[in-house]
């Protein structure tokens, strides 16, 4: 772990100070919670009520996560973060000024604040963190209940992290020095987490999947932005890497496998194993028939967010924002593995979701490929999962497929992620869940359908893609198969499925152009064997 870089801690214990300073009411079970929500939170912003499938539904008013309103508190890891217009700095004693204020507030609250001290983060022991959640909502309570991971009472072996959200809590960013009326603070040196005026369930688990993102790597554990799995017949490990709107969540949940998670995991020296203890799943033109097993988990328990219900409380997953969610706990899941942490992986898929229709539907990629998309993290936003966002379909890059997730500097993740690949021998895969024959939103343009990645996926875990059958997509420089079961050999070069060559030629000069310009902006210093492979050899 870094050494203290000097700054100057004017706190005493902060969890202590928030444990010691309001009034706390420590709720005995879920459905405790769920009640005090349709009771007491039924009314705007929230609207809590039960939906037709036993589901709680809640509103979040903003129906994404507040990039722009992070702050890490200055401390003994400020040497190592890659400080940014994401990673914004708040000095200690601002911090400390703002926990006042919000604590004073606490104070003049009509209801005490719901306590809980039994949750972990980590399911692997050896990195396991203890949690304390204390939330002014009881369906923020349940929301963590759900997501973390439930265990014996704390030993006291470590010093537990405290997560504050008050979202009644309005900031004023002339005397908070805040971005905007709300705030997500995240002190590493104290392990206290603030949210204030920030509804958003995911802003909880977020912050913890960041501040974790920031510590494990200083414990040869490269925690990653994924999806994970292992098939139940031969016990392959696969990682889905990919930001929302990819397919994560949806490809891991395979019925021919046991699912580790759905969205944070760190790989460690001894394997694979789960941040979370829940899914956070994306709901929108969510059918039964493509996704039983997250359909089956949405019942009593489950929390879903900005979901619109008929005058019969029925869901209606085709309309309203397109980033509604389902929250519910791993154990609502059948096939679920069950101990702390899986093997090493035997295949990472990189899931990119490409609106210009130009990549193939999975290519293999070389050690340096890897380090290359892994740095790029490419994909297209789709139902921004981030507030006030001013386009629903973008590109975008986000390195290591979640950039504003990993605060160290990329020496930390990208070094730690080749030794693994290196010491393991871990193949990786890109595999294009967006558009084919045309850009989306063009007559010719059409999504690759879940059942044709999951057959790419399924042929990835039985190794059924070999080397001696690839070929050279040269405007890409990508080795791509000729043959792939369940999948029309049609589909596996892109240029096949576009009638107009002149126009798939031009989208894949101008996505190339994108890559490079974001690989020269965010890693100069890139080694130049690794850029060189992302060129086209066209």
């Amino acid at each position: 772990m870094p050494e203290q870089q000097g700054s100057k801690n004017q706190s005493d214990n902060l969890s202590a100070i928030i444990l010691n300073h309001g009034r706390f009411r420590q709720p005995t079970c879920d459905i405790e919670l769920i009640e005090h929500s349709i009771k007491y939170e039924s009314k705007a912003p929230i609207n809590a009520r039960l939906a037709s499938n036993g589901a709680l539904c809640v509103d979040t008013n903003r129906t994404g996560r507040s990039p722009a309103d992070r702050y890490i508190v200055a401390g003994k890891y400020s040497s190592q973060i890659n400080w940014n217009s994401v990673n914004k700095e708040m000095p200690r004693d601002v911090f400390l000024a703002l926990m006042d204020k919000v604590m004073n507030h606490a104070d003049t609250l009509d209801e005490p604040l719901f306590f809980s001290d039994d949750l972990y983060i980590g399911k692997d022991s050896q990195y396991r963190q203890p949690i304390r959640l204390v939330t002014k909502y009881a369906w923020h309570h349940l929301f963590g209940r759900n997501f973390f991971i439930k265990g014996e009472a704390h030993d006291g072996n470590k010093k537990p992290w405290t997560l504050l959200s008050v979202p009644s809590f309005i900031t004023v960013p002339e005397r908070d020095s805040t971005h905007s009326d709300g705030v997500i603070a995240i002190d590493l040196d104290e392990q206290v987490i603030l949210i204030a005026n920030r509804t958003y369930g995911g802003c909880e688990w977020k912050a913890f999947f960041t501040a974790m993102n920031t510590l494990l790597p200083f414990d040869d554990v490269l925690t990653m932005h994924c999806g994970a799995n292992i098939t139940k017949k031969e016990g392959h490990v696969t990682l889905f890497l990919g930001l929302s709107g990819t397919g994560k969540t949806a490809l891991s949940a395979d019925p021919d496998c046991l699912l580790i998670g759905d969205d944070g995991h760190g790989w460690g020296p001894n394997g694979i194993f789960n941040i979370a203890g829940g899914c956070y799943a994306k709901l929108h033109d969510i059918t039964r028939e493509r996704e039983q097993l997250i359909w089956d988990a949405l019942h009593f328990g489950t929390i879903m967010e900005n979901v619109v219900l008929d005058n019969n409380r029925l869901p209606d997953f085709e309309i309203g924002p397109e980033n509604i969610r389902g929250l519910y706990p791993m154990d609502f899941i059948d096939d679920v593995y069950p101990a702390e942490h899986a093997g090493h992986p035997d295949a990472i898929i990189f899931l990119t979701c490409d609106m210009y229709g130009v990549l193939p539907p999975v290519a293999k990629l070389s050690a340096e490929q890897a380090a290359y998309y892994f740095a790029a993290g490419y994909t297209t936003k789709i139902g921004s999962t981030e507030a006030n966002s001013l386009h629903d379909f973008e590109p975008t890059f986000s390195a290591y497929f979640g950039e504003v997730f990993f605060p160290l500097l990329s020496k930390y993740y990208l070094d730690l992620f080749q030794t693994k690949l290196r010491e393991h021998n871990v193949p990786v895969y890109l595999v294009n869940t967006g558009w084919t024959g045309g850009p989306m939103g063009s007559p010719a343009g059409r999504r690759f359908s879940i059942a044709t990645s999951r057959n790419i996926v399924h042929a990835i875990q039985h190794n059924k893609i070999h080397d001696e059958d690839l070929v050279l997509l040269t405007e890409h420089n990508l080795l791509v198969p000729k043959h792939v079961a369940g999948v029309d050999e049609r589909n596996l070069n892109p240029l096949n499925m576009w009638d107009d060559k002149t126009s798939y030629h031009a989208a894949c000069q101008e996505l190339n152009q994108l890559f490079h310009a974001n690989m020269a902006m965010k890693f100069p210093d890139m080694e130049s064997a690794i850029l060189e492979s992302g060129r086209p050899k066209s």
